[in-house]
């Protein structure tokens, strides 16, 4: 359980896949909503930055309010690269997995170790108990 736990809070796969994806000069990313007017924006530091979707090569009829775009930038909030949102990334992926895992690992564990453990040690008089129970 631990290990899917820590699948989901480290997400090894998924920052090695964005950090091969980061284009050259660029130090992380932010997450730009798509408004009205054909432009993108986000804010950093209490301060908005806007620009046009065509200015990065992206036709603003894709685009409904609120859809986002993956904007690439360096220290300086200067864009290096834009592009579009895939729909299923791999770090959900990661997080559905262990998230499945972290609830289906300790569900099999009992199933398959304590209660084997149990009906043969110390629940053996409950286990009785339930037999002549039930025959009645």
């Amino acid at each position: 359980m631990i290990a899917f736990l820590s699948l989901v809070i480290n997400a090894p796969f998924s920052k090695r896949a964005e950090k091969a994806n980061t284009p050259d000069g660029a130090t992380g990313y932010v997450m730009a909503r798509a408004d009205y007017d054909g432009n993108f924006y986000w804010t950093h530091d209490s301060k908005k930055y806007e620009y046009a979707l065509e200015d990065y090569g992206l036709s603003p009829e894709n685009y409904e309010f609120g859809d986002e775009v993956k904007v690439y930038v360096n220290d300086a909030q200067d864009i290096i690269k834009v592009t579009e949102e895939e729909d299923s990334n791999i770090r959900n992926i990661e997080v559905g997995v262990g998230g499945i895992g972290a609830i289906l690992v300790p569900v099999l564990l009992i199933l398959c170790v304590y209660m084997p453990i149990a009906y043969h040690t110390f629940g053996k008089p409950w286990i009785k108990f339930y037999r002549e129970f039930k025959n009645r």
